[in-house]
């Protein structure tokens, strides 16, 4: 845990150099993944309220 917490630190510190490719495909897949889960989230959640307004109207 200590390591990763390290690994994270070091992450977030602003650094000189250019990312390299592998770093910029993990944050694409990231961002990718959170993306995907918000739209899967929302979707799930106007689904429900569809599904309570249907209910109501029954």
């Amino acid at each position: 845990m200590l390591r990763l917490t390290k690994g994270l630190a070091q992450l977030l510190q602003p650094t000189s150099r250019p990312l390299q490719d592998f770093e910029y495909k993990t944050l694409g897949v990231f961002v990718l993944l959170t993306c995907v889960s918000s739209l899967t989230l929302c979707a799930k959640q106007a689904l429900f309220w569809f599904y309570d307004k249907q209910k109501e109207t029954c």
